[in-house]
C-alpha cells in the first residue's frame, strides 16, 4: 500500500475516534445542547468544503430536491448519534452506527441490479451474532444497555445510512457531478435547520451551551471536514484505493480507538460477551466493505 494512503487513513481514523470523544466530552459538560452542538459541527464543516472546494452555481434546480433529503437524513445521523453517546457506551455506539453500510448494500441489491457474494451472507450472519452478544444479560458492573440508547442507536444508524444511500443515488442520478456543491447545500440546510429546533428547543440554554462547549463543537466541526476531504482523497482515482479495502480499515480502526478511548479515557466496562460482539462487529463491518 502507497505511504501516503497509510498516512491519510490514519489521519482519517485518528480524526473519527477524536470526533467521538470530542462529542462523548460535549455531553458531559451540556445537558441540553445536542442541536447547538450539531449547528457548530456542520457549520463549521461546510465553511471548511467551501474555502476549499468552492462552490460553482451553475447546478441543476433539481439538486435542492436531494440536498433536502439528504438533510433529513443527515440531521438524523448526527443527532441521533450525539444522543445515543450521552445516554449510553461510546465504545457500542461506535460499534452499531458503524452497521450503516448495509442500508446503501440493501438498496444497491434490491433497486440497482447489484449483486450478492459469500462476504455480504457472512458479514450479515457475524452483524447478527455481535448484536445477541452486546445484547446479552449482565450482572456486573458493565455497561447497561437502555430502551433509550438502543432508539437513539438506531436512528442513527437508519440516518447515517440512509445519508449513504442517498449520496450515492445523487452521485448515480447526476452522472458523478456536483457532489461538493451537494453537500455544501445539504449542510447549508442542516445548520440552518438545527439553529431552529436549537433556538426553540434549547432555548434558555444555548449561551451556557456555547460558552461551556462551543470550542468543541467548533473542534468536531473541523474534524468532520478532514474525515471527509480525507475520504474524498483516498477515494480519487489518482490514489488506486480499492473502496472494498479502504472503508473497513476506516471503519474497524474508528471502532478500534473508539474502544480504547471509552476503557482508558471514559473508564467504560463491557462484559466479556460485548467485547466478543465487538470484535466479531468489527470483522462483520470488513466483510461487508468487502
Amino acid at each position: 500500500m502507497d505511504f501516503t494512503n497509510i498516512i491519510l487513513i490514519l489521519g482519517v481514523i485518528l480524526a473519527t475516534a477524536a470526533h467521538r470523544v470530542g462529542s462523548k466530552v460535549y455531553t458531559e459538560r451540556v445537558q441540553h445542547g445536542a442541536f447547538t452542538f450539531s449547528v457548530l459541527n456542520i457549520a463549521c464543516a461546510m465553511v471548511v468544503f467551501v474555502l476549499l472546494g468552492g462552490v460553482r452555481f451553475d447546478f441543476p434546480l433539481s439538486l435542492w430536491l436531494y440536498a433536502v433529503v439528504f438533510s433529513v437524513f443527515y440531521i438524523a445521523a448526527a443527532v441521533f448519534t450525539f444522543l445515543a453517546i450521552m445516554e449510553g457506551s461510546l465504545a457500542l455506539t461506535s460499534l452499531i452506527v458503524a452497521y450503516s453500510p448495509v442500508i446503501p448494500t440493501a438498496y444497491g441489491l434490491l433497486f440497482l441490479g447489484e449483486k450478492a457474494s459469500i462476504t455480504l451472507f457472512l458479514g450479515i450472519l457475524f452483524l447478527a451474532i455481535s448484536l445477541v452478544l452486546i445484547n446479552l444479560k449482565k450482572d456486573g458492573g458493565e455497561v447497561k444497555i437502555t430502551f433509550k440508547w438502543v432508539i437513539f442507536v438506531m436512528l442513527g444508524l437508519i440516518g447515517n445510512g440512509a445519508k449513504s444511500t442517498m449520496l450515492k443515488t445523487q452521485q448515480l442520478d447526476f452522472g458523478g457531478l456536483y457532489k461538493n456543491e451537494f453537500l455544501v447545500i445539504s449542510f447549508a440546510i442542516s445548520a440552518v435547520v438545527c439553529l431552529i429546533i436549537a433556538l426553540t428547543q434549547e432555548k434558555g440554554h444555548v449561551k451556557t451551551n456555547l460558552r461551556r462547549g462551543g470550542a468543541l463543537g467548533v473542534v468536531c466541526g473541523l474534524l468532520t471536514a478532514g474525515v471527509n476531504l480525507g475520504t474524498s482523497l483516498l477515494a480519487a482515482p489518482s490514489r488506486n484505493m480499492p473502496a472494498s479495502i479502504m472503508f473497513p480499515l476506516i471503519s474497524a480502526g474508528g471502532i478500534i480507538c473508539s474502544l480504547l478511548v471509552a476503557c482508558f479515557i471514559f473508564k467504560e466496562k463491557l462484559s466479556k460477551q460485548q467485547l466478543l460482539g465487538l470484535a466479531l462487529g468489527i470483522v462483520s463491518i470488513v466483510f461487508l466493505g468487502m
